[in-house]
């Protein structure tokens, strides 16, 4: 599983979670930390960090909410079961497509195995990795 965090100029942070791993409230109590700690790192003043995600149990368990007041962040409502795309949905898989297009033309560099259950997250580490590094996911 792919966890990405975006800002309105770009990806923030993103891990990959290890096969089988789910979020728990612990687990993205950690991430929000790392996150902030990203955010800094980009110079964001995060006492004003204005914060959307989807209602989740994680995202909404009170030591989850009980992170974000501490951080001083603003949740922004997300209206349950919102039919539309998240925005990192969009640009994560626009971006995949460009990638698994330059992987047939032999333009990527992606360790073997290039088929299997690990192609998955290989597509996702190098589209995150490109959208890091380009800071944006439209290149072809």
């Amino acid at each position: 599983m792919l966890c990405v965090w975006w800002k309105s100029k770009g990806l923030v942070y993103f891990e990959v979670l290890d096969s089988g791993q789910t979020v728990t409230a612990n687990l993205y109590q950690g991430q929000l930390d790392r996150v902030d700690q990203a955010l800094r790192r980009q110079g964001v003043d995060t006492a004003s960090t204005k914060f959307l995600h989807d209602n989740a149990r994680p995202h909404v368990a009170k030591i989850t909410q009980q992170k974000i007041e501490e951080m001083g962040w603003e949740v922004l409502p997300h209206p349950p079961y919102s039919p539309d795309l998240a925005p990192s949905d969009y640009h994560l898989l626009r971006s995949m497509h460009h990638i698994n297009a330059s992987m047939r033309l032999g333009r990527e560099k992606v360790q073997e195995p290039r088929r299997g259950p690990n192609l998955g997250v290989q597509l996702l580490r190098v589209a995150a990795g490109r959208v890091l590094q380009e800071g944006h996911p439209f290149s072809a």
